[in-house]
């Protein structure tokens, strides 16, 4: 019997092995998993539109591949006549070198008044040889469109070399786009085979004891690294503390950071509260950060400082708590995901609560699962105290934070009866503490949004996890739902050999995101005002927590694997993060060149809604007042500066008020606004 069973996990582990090289196969060197990059004319480009295309005369652009597989094209194509009646088509066809017809596409030009058209390819080509791509129409279609294209050739898509419409030359090229599928770089094939390598070893635990691979060098290598876990821990969080700090050293901020920025400035500590009262978001994140400014002082690194302090503590969560109930090897990767993960990067310099909240949540699941575990009536205490500062911070923790209750009440029931008591009291402390919001919340929900409809026809699973997991990595989504599925398959069948307690928490940490993804989508579709995917972000780290509990702790090699998949993951992340944070500089050094002439200003005008919070932040001293408001009638000054973006002056008041209009400058403060006019009106 022993034999039979020995022979039998000899196939599994000889087929997961299998698989595993397959895979790694089709990633190198064969490459048949390739990540798709565009090839593409130039954006600005001055275009041409060709004469029609009808029956008698197709277009033809000949080109050059330039990798071995097109993925997509992208053509802008533009109706000649008015389309209102019938449907019409047109036909993207792709030959090759021998005029072999390879793929061809349908395009209704009716379709939605639609100009630049997507069509998949996703066929294998041979690289560096001629291919063409040829644009017709079928009969009772002529005259229906054109096709633009770039008359510089400096502007044209590479590897494109000829374009004809009939047998006419063309001296141009068309605007085209190109998805080309190309081999992976080195870091994206580590990432995919540490992902296959930690899967397989997770499943060969199931199957082996002690290590699937015996190495004396692993073996020592992590018997010192046991003596150590702790310091080992800790440095790594003070080395993602400083990548935070390195992160966290510019002067651009999004609207809403310059809300916060200016809801701390601009008020005194009651005034605070009774604002947070009229808004959508309770009083806390504001309450700490008032005394953390006035502590630290006023400068946007102090303000980003202040949400790193947070992703530190969560971060020691993992040195702490998950280290010494979860082991090293799901604390390790863990404190990487947390510091300099996909999302979890962008919140953690964000001057905005969720990184405060994150940690509130994840401090309370984890208190839950010691007041269970230990039955300790006394952890009760902190554990009201984290999630009463979750509720207090954000109003969507309150969704994670009910799922928690529910898990701690279940253990109770199922554990201690006698003690049920203490939680009840619990949770009554909780609702009593919070009462005196509850008017508020129930208030700041009933007032609808402007932010577009939601509705719970728009769910959708797929956009969350590419908002949680996705960086420019090839698979970056698939792989961590992959990861998932692994984990709950070995959660599964190693659900008897845990324990109660563990069982019930590591389910707990699988169902918190998604349950609390669709709740809080179902609050927003009653309330158009009340839903992002960032209202879900507090819930984030346990979906990870999961991952690492059920793969990575499987043993040291799937420990291994899982710690570089997590790692070039995150280092992904954060050189996308660093890009769009550190990459401000160059254009907002240049901006306080121009606004520091105006620092002394007492009185600012601007033209588009509410972007004087977006200025104010920048020019604090100034009053801003909308140039449709302002009183020009009473006003004792000669010029008045102002800021315009999206529209002119009004016509009335320029021509009752402005003598002339000198240019400052045009400056940038964030990534989404850019070309803002720095004015100086010189008054009548």
């Amino acid at each position: 019997m022993k034999k039979s069973d020995s022979s039998y996990r000899k196939i599994i582990i000889i087929l997961l092995v299998s698989i595993c090289v397959l895979f790694m196969l089709s990633v190198f060197p064969f490459c048949l998993i390739r990540k798709t990059e565009e090839v593409s004319s130039y954006i600005g480009a001055s275009l041409n539109c060709t004469e029609s295309i009808n029956t008698d005369k197709s277009l033809k652009q000949y080109f050059i591949a330039q990798s071995s597989y097109i993925d997509y094209l992208e053509l802008d194509i533009s109706p000649n006549v008015d389309i209102t009646t019938g449907n019409k088509y047109c036909f993207v066809s792709l030959y090759d070198e021998n005029e072999s017809l390879i793929t061809q596409y349908k395009l209704n030009l009716t379709d939605k008044g639609l100009y630049f058209w997507h069509i998949p390819v996703k066929k294998w080509v041979k690289k560096n040889h001629q291919y063409c791509i040829n644009i017709s129409v079928d009969e009772g279609n002529n005259d229906n469109f054109g096709v633009f294209y770039t008359y510089e050739l400096s502007d044209a898509a590479s590897g494109l070399t000829e374009m004809y419409l009939g047998d006419e030359f063309i001296d141009g090229e068309t605007f085209v786009v190109f998805g080309y599928g190309f081999p992976l770089n080195i870091k994206n094939i580590i990432f995919a085979w540490s992902f296959a390598l930690s899967v397989l070893f997770a499943f060969c635990g199931l199957l082996i004891k002690d290590n699937p691979v015996k190495n004396k060098k692993l073996n020592d290598l992590f018997e010192l690294a046991s003596k150590f876990k702790l310091p080992l821990l800790l440095a790594e969080v003070i080395l993602f503390a400083i990548a935070l700090f390195l992160i966290s050293r510019n002067l651009a901020v999004d609207w809403d950071e310059a809300y916060s920025i200016n809801m701390i400035r601009k008020h005194s500590f009651f005034d605070i509260i009774k604002t947070t009262a009229m808004d959508i978001h309770p009083p806390l994140y504001y309450i700490i950060l008032y005394f953390w400014i006035k502590i630290f002082g006023d400068s946007f690194l102090v303000f980003k400082l202040f949400s790193v302090m947070f992703t530190v503590l969560t971060m020691l969560l993992g040195a702490t708590l998950i280290n010494k109930h979860f082991g090293f090897k799901t604390a390790f990767p863990f404190i990487i995901l947390v510091g300099i993960g996909p999302e979890f990067i962008n919140y953690a310099v964000n001057i905005r609560m969720y990184s405060m909240a994150l940690f509130f949540v994840t401090l309370s699941g984890l208190l839950g699962y010691l007041v269970i575990k230990k039955s300790d009536k006394k952890i009760l205490i902190p554990f009201v105290a984290a999630s009463l500062a979750g509720v207090y911070t954000h109003y969507f923790t309150a969704v994670p934070l009910f799922i928690i209750y529910l898990y701690v009440l279940t253990g109770f029931i199922k554990n201690d009866k006698l003690k049920i008591r203490y939680f009840i009291i619990s949770v009554i402390s909780s609702v009593l503490l919070y009462v005196p919001w509850l008017p508020v919340m129930f208030s700041s929900f009933g007032r609808e949004g402007k932010t577009g409809e939601v509705s719970l026809e728009k769910l959708d699973f797929y956009s969350l996890c590419s908002w949680a997991f996705e960086t420019n990595l090839k698979c970056s989504v698939l792989f961590p739902l992959i990861l998932i599925i692994a984990g709950l398959i070995i959660y599964l069948i190693t659900v008897k050999k845990r324990n109660r307690n563990d069982t019930a928490f590591i389910g707990l940490t699988l169902l918190i995101l998604p349950v609390s993804f669709i709740v809080c989508f179902a609050v927003g579709s009653s309330n158009k005002h009340f839903w992002d995917y960032r209202y879900i972000y507090p819930s984030l780290a346990f979906i990870w927590l999961f991952i690492l509990i059920t793969v990575s702790s499987r043993n040291k090699l799937s420990f291994v694997f899982m710690s570089i998949f997590v790692l070039i993951l995150s280092l992904s992340s954060y050189r996308i993060a660093w890009q769009g944070e550190i990459g401000t500089n160059s254009y907002m050094n240049y901006t306080y060149e121009v606004i520091d002439k105006i620092q002394n200003e007492d009185e600012l005008l601007y033209n588009f809604t509410s972007f004087d919070m977006l200025y104010s932040a920048h020019l604090p001293n100034a009053t801003f007042y909308d140039v449709n408001e302002y009183d020009f009638d009473n006003s004792s000054k000669d010029y008045i500066y102002m800021f315009e973006w999206g529209s002119a002056i009004p016509d009335d008041i320029r021509d009752n008020y402005v003598s002339d209009i000198e240019l400052v400058g045009v400056v940038r403060f964030e990534q989404g606004v850019d070309g803002v006019k720095l004015l100086k009106l010189n008054l009548k």
